[in-house]
């Protein structure tokens, strides 16, 4: 978007809808300084800005905290954010399934 010639390019300001400013600062402090803080909070949003933004290794961060932290409580959930994400790694798909 900002390297080819595409309009962004020649704007001082872009807008980015659909991601909180909160998860775009901690996003652009990452790309300085390669830490970034993911938690139960902010973990759903930060993967589909680093998804859609292609922040792979935030992604695949929040992907491992999303197992880490699944349970029998959280479980359909989870599955149902992945499923209408597409945030499906196979490792994860089973321990979906494990709970269900």
């Amino acid at each position: 978007m900002f390297t080819a010639d595409m309009k962004e390019k020649f704007k001082n300001k872009i807008k980015i809808s659909g991601i909180h400013h909160d998860i775009l600062e901690g996003l652009v402090n990452y790309a300085y300084t390669s830490q970034i803080e993911i938690t139960k909070r902010n973990v759903q949003s930060l993967l589909e800005a680093a998804d859609l933004l292609q922040f792979l290794s935030v992604k695949k961060a929040c992907e491992q905290f999303l197992v880490r932290h699944l349970d029998i409580d959280n479980c359909i959930g989870m599955h149902s954010f992945a499923e209408f994400h597409n945030f499906y790694g196979q490792y994860s798909q089973k321990k979906v399934n494990h709970f269900m």
